[in-house]
């Protein structure tokens, strides 16, 4: 596709960066799927839509149908091993259809340098549910009830989509990358915000997206929304932003001090299944098995 065409659709044109495959897949896990995100960096709240002027928050990004967008993400700290069960994301759709009207089939890509599909569906026409039981479309509004508008003042349908039951196995501290795309009659735009703006957590924004060749998923190009027209990346806002992004996570215990004071419950071993009481943990840590 030509750029000129992602522009002059231009909810926004946005990327993600690459990721080897040191990463890895796992058993089911079993332990409750956190309540809370490892890493939130979802939907603004605040400077919301053209009615915020040079101060909205809120942008979305498609590099066309030859190329995918995503981002990056880390997850707690270095030395730390965790278990990413599920990440979430949001795409631009348009106001009453279903996804499957727009969106045949769905893909979550996952990596630290070159991504690959780790979760991937379909859609039928006419329906929201998705053929992959771990993927799941609903429709949603920011807070207050409104929806996304384009430049061209028209409200847009925002999907939120939940990759869940992912079990893959992470390095606490270490930068992944991952992108969401899907087979489209449109463009599939990742939603995105400016952190400064946002008015919600924004953890691990640093301005910048990522995106990729879908000829070429080991080639990451890191993208400046607010930068200079380049390959995958277009510009042509007037700021920089992140895709937004909730990851869902467990951390694996290996220090016996971390199963005390309750810190169990939050606890899983390298297989995802959850403790049954301190003891149990502090017998995992102590001796990996």
């Amino acid at each position: 596709m030509k750029k000129s065409l992602v522009r002059r659709v231009q909810v926004a044109v946005v990327g993600l960066a690459a990721a080897s495959t040191a990463f890895a897949l796992i058993s089911p896990v079993r332990a409750a799927t956190p309540a809370s995100p490892a890493v939130d960096r979802g939907l603004p709240i605040a400077d919301l839509n053209n009615g915020a002027g040079s101060n909205r928050s809120n942008v979305a990004w498609s590099n066309g149908n030859d190329a995918i967008t995503g981002d990056t993400f880390v997850v707690g700290s270095a030395g730390q091993n965790w278990i990413v069960t599920g990440i979430r994301t949001w795409n631009i759709g348009h106001i009453g259809k279903t996804f499957g009207d727009e969106f045949s089939a769905d893909t979550l890509y996952f990596g630290t340098h070159g991504v690959a599909p780790v979760a991937t569906g379909t859609v039928a026409v006419g329906s929201n549910t998705d053929s992959n039981p771990n993927i799941t479309h609903r429709l949603v509004t920011y807070v207050g009830g409104t929806s996304y508008q384009a430049q061209d003042d028209t409200f847009r349908q925002m999907w939120q989509n939940d990759f869940t039951n992912l079990n893959l196995t992470v390095d606490g501290g270490t930068t992944y990358y991952f992108a969401v795309d899907g087979i489209t009659s449109y463009y599939w735009f990742n939603h995105a915000s400016n952190a400064a703006l946002s008015g919600s957590p924004q953890q691990g924004a640093d301005n910048k997206y990522v995106s990729w060749s879908k000829a070429d998923l080991n080639t990451p190009q890191v993208c400046d929304s607010n930068g200079p027209i380049s390959g995958f990346c277009n510009g042509g806002w007037d700021k920089s932003s992140d895709i937004n992004v909730q990851v869902f996570a467990s951390q694996v215990a290996t220090a016996k001090s971390a199963c005390k004071d309750g810190g169990w419950h939050s606890l899983v071993r390298t297989d995802g299944t959850a403790f049954k009481n301190q003891g149990d943990c502090v017998s995992y840590a102590n001796t990996g098995k």
